[in-house]
């Protein structure tokens, strides 16, 4: 099985095979990601000199399990991709699905969400982001405490899970192992059947009119028996085996 690396072939096939698995790798690893900016503005010196720990809780309400339920609850357009797990799995799935954090020390939070589907990305994204806004108007009048509204978004874009380099690279290796065990089942396959052995032959030769057998063939074997005739060269022998052939005189 070692030889299997130096055929040609065998490299043909794994090219071809590394171009087909990169394909489908990359349309398994294609995502949509939505950006949605909000800002976050105190607007008096008590909500000013705690702004970063409001910020702080802006970054992690979004985060939360209730907030995730309340989501589906008011938009019948987001789908519930983790119905029927248990809390700690649904606030995983929904964490892993959006980030939230501040940009660069400033007032502004960007919530950023993904999925495969570019209007689920679009949506989660833009409600995720005026259900907060909608929370922090609850707790600070916005007329004088704190001023929160979306700013940017959603900003949309592909984007893919993993680096495609990462994905050429166990593409190329899933094609040269898959490959590789292929023809060497191929090969041991090929092994363990017997090959089907060629049927005896019997020549006649006539020389001259006269019949020559060559050496007598077993009993077991005359069924399977191929008879071959050569032509005789002379005008005497082959007037004879067209007579043989016509019925005119027997030989034998």
């Amino acid at each position: 099985m070692k030889d299997i690396i130096r055929t040609k072939s065998y490299w043909i096939v794994s090219i071809l095979a590394a171009g087909v698995i990169f394909a489908a790798l990359l349309n398994l690893n294609e995502t949509y990601k939505s950006e949605v900016d909000v800002l976050v503005l105190p607007k008096n010196t008590e909500t000013l000199s705690n702004a970063d720990q409001i910020i702080a809780n802006a970054e992690e309400i979004p985060l939360s399990l209730s907030f995730y339920n309340k989501l589906l609850e008011s938009n019948s357009g987001i789908n519930d991709i983790s119905s029927g797990k248990s809390d700690p799995e649904k606030k995983k799935i929904w964490n892993d699905k959006v980030k939230v954090e501040r940009i660069s020390g400033s007032e502004v939070v960007k919530i950023e969400a993904s999925d495969k589907n570019r209007f689920q990305a679009e949506i989660i994204s833009q409600q995720t982001a005026l259900d907060l806004t909608q929370i922090l108007n609850r707790y600070y009048n916005p007329e004088t405490d704190l001023e929160t509204r979306v700013i940017s978004g959603p900003i949309i874009r592909e984007a893919g899970k993993y680096n495609p380099g990462i994905v050429f690279a166990a593409s190329l290796l899933i094609a040269l192992l898959a490959v590789y065990f292929s023809f060497g089942l191929s090969s041991l396959a090929e092994k363990m059947i017997p090959r089907r052995s060629k049927k005896p032959s019997l020549e006649i030769h006539f020389v001259d009119g006269t019949r020559v057998f060559p050496k007598k063939q077993s009993e077991t074997k005359k069924d399977n028996v191929k008879v071959k005739i050569k032509i005789p060269t002379s005008q005497e022998a082959r007037k004879r085996l067209d007579d043989l052939l016509l019925g005119k005189s027997n030989v034998f």
